[in-house]
């Protein structure tokens, strides 16, 4: 089994994905050239998927990344996004490697 990696997702050249990125979350503050803590910037959302992208028909794909040893349940803001998601036409769902990824597909 593969680890997941971006650029072998994209090699896959899966018949249904036109392309799929890793998608960064997270929060920090800006420090100043003095060195003083300026402003605070958070981008992405509680519960957004590590992977979204598209498929070649339009739909939205939303991909939850979990490792077998330290993650493997999603929480409660990633089960909801994935499932408005789906409930949305689009298509999502938890991955571990390469195949549990296009099984998702």
């Amino acid at each position: 089994m593969d680890r997941l990696d971006i650029a072998k997702i994209n090699s896959l050249e899966h018949p249904l994905i036109a392309r799929i990125e890793r998608t960064n979350t997270g929060a920090g503050r800006f420090i100043d050239k003095g060195g003083r803590a300026g402003r605070f910037l958070r981008f992405g959302f509680r519960g957004q998927a590590d992977l979204t992208g598209f498929s070649k028909d339009g739909r939205v794909v939303a991909i939850e990344v979990k490792t077998f040893r330290t993650r493997k349940d999603v929480s409660a803001e990633q089960a909801a996004y994935l499932a408005q998601v789906r409930s949305s036409g689009g298509i999502a769902g938890v991955a571990w490697d390469i195949d549990s990824l296009v099984r998702v597909l």
